[in-house]
């Protein structure tokens, strides 16, 4: 019996998943298609550089904010939902309220501090103008793209999936539509901005027509239930962390010179096309299925559901890196040799891609390994992590720089992956096999 509900339950997780592939697959068709004609338009370049530099930090503040969330609210929700539906719905807006004042804070803040955020990343004063006019844009693309978010989550709560691939895809089908109609730096901003807007107003729609959800703002601090709160704290600070792994990257490519951002940012995309899918399927699904086991102290079917994901993961990862190995160069000449980029960008972004990814099976799996532990509200060890992984990236950066140049950042950064998810599998394997 036992053995018929781990299927069960498996076979659906695998069906949402395999929904949530899908068009997880259409959206990065059409994200690689972005990065085709941004390669066509721009090449590797001072432009882009600037572009890339003046996006990093609003990104990092915006996933730093956003990622923990869905982690800390959906466990909460669920058990409130089981309990009394009209506190979980008090709940879910005075997160909400909370949220839009973080968001409209760094909003007006970040373009105050743009002249220090351009010296720290070593802008080049006559492009300070052109940084300023960026960041203003991106404070207004945080505020509707986390919002975005928010929705999403509530929506996969109800175990609505695929959302998210519309997201992806309305970022890059704006970027796409806008450089159609102008060649330049800022219509990729503007691009990302619409995109930003376009799903906002569409996941809103859907979770008012699909959903009894209705969204709301509530003052009432004293809804944000201690559980969250201490979840949330933990998890946002391993995000502060475990996401400056990328702002380290790219700030320490500005320093080894220039297009060495951009060189960053294309091998890094073309991986992402493999990592975002993985974590589209596995990482959005992973956690309203494990957290409602987690409530209901099914760990054996936990332990049975992980072990398989896992295996599946590394399986179709490992096939996959060694096809990058092999096909790499090919890869990316076809993609991207064509208009502004050379045959010599083609040899320094197919080297940085081939060993970011690495990283493939550690990403996914340490994904699916934090929504395990997310879901058992204990998320203290992946703060530590989080550090840990800061540290070695770090030191691994420094050393593999002198070592490699640009390419040694790949390898840093998958260097970091192996050693977050090691240490991810042992938490997981002791808070899985207690009789807590």
């Amino acid at each position: 019996m036992a053995s018929n509900t781990s299927n069960f339950i498996l076979r659906k997780f695998l069906s949402a998943s395999a929904l949530v592939f899908g068009l997880g697959v259409l959206a990065k068709v059409v994200g690689l298609f972005r990065e085709i004609v941004v390669a066509d338009a721009f090449g590797l370049s001072p432009n882009l550089d600037l572009f890339y530099l003046a996006l990093l930090v609003p990104l990092y503040l915006l996933n730093t904010l956003i990622n923990p969330l869905g982690s800390s609210v959906v466990p909460v929700l669920n058990q409130l939902k089981l309990n009394d539906k009209n506190e979980a719905v008090t709940f879910t807006n005075s997160v909400l309220t909370w949220l839009l004042f973080g968001l409209c804070f760094i909003a007006v803040v970040l373009p105050l501090c743009s002249d220090l955020i351009a010296r720290i990343l070593s802008v080049s004063t006559s492009d300070y103008e052109k940084f300023n006019q960026f960041t203003w844009i991106f404070g207004a693309l945080i505020v509707l793209q986390g919002l975005g978010s928010y929705v999403l989550i509530q929506l996969e709560s109800e175990k609505i999936f695929g959302l998210s691939s519309l997201q992806a895809f309305l970022s890059s089908g704006g970027v796409i539509a806008f450089l159609w109609f102008e060649s330049s730096i800022t219509s990729m901003a503007n691009g990302l901005l619409v995109g930003a807007l376009f799903f906002l107003g569409i996941s809103l729609a859907i979770l008012y027509f699909k959903t009894d959800i209705r969204l709301g703002i509530s003052l009432k601090l004293d809804t944000i239930h201690k559980p969250f709160r201490q979840q949330y704290a933990l998890l946002f600070a391993s995000s502060l962390m475990m996401g400056s792994t990328f702002v380290v990257d790219q700030g320490m490519a500005s320093f080894i010179g220039p297009t060495n951002v951009s060189a960053v940012n294309y091998g890094f995309r073309v991986v992402s096309l493999f990592t975002g899918m993985g974590a589209l399927a596995l990482g959005s699904v992973a956690l309203p299925y494990f957290s409602e086991l987690a409530a209901i102290g099914q760990k054996d079917e936990l332990r049975k559901l992980v072990r398989q994901i896992l295996g599946i993961t590394f399986l179709s990862s490992g096939l996959i890196i060694a096809g990058i190995f092999f096909f790499g160069d090919f890869i990316v000449s076809m993609l991207f040799e064509r208009g502004s980029f050379s045959n010599q960008n083609v040899e320094i972004v197919a080297s940085i891609f081939k060993w970011y990814s690495v990283q493939l099976p550690f990403y996914i799996g340490g994904i699916v390994l934090v929504r395990l532990i997310a879901s058992f509200k204990n998320s203290r060890p992946v703060l530590w992590i989080s550090f840990g992984n800061l540290l070695l990236n770090i030191i691994c950066n420094i050393i593999f720089v002198k070592w490699w140049g640009v390419v040694g950042i790949a390898i840093s950064t998958s260097c970091v992956y192996i050693f977050s998810f090691v240490l991810l599998w042992r938490q997981s394997t002791k808070i899985l096999s207690s009789n807590v």
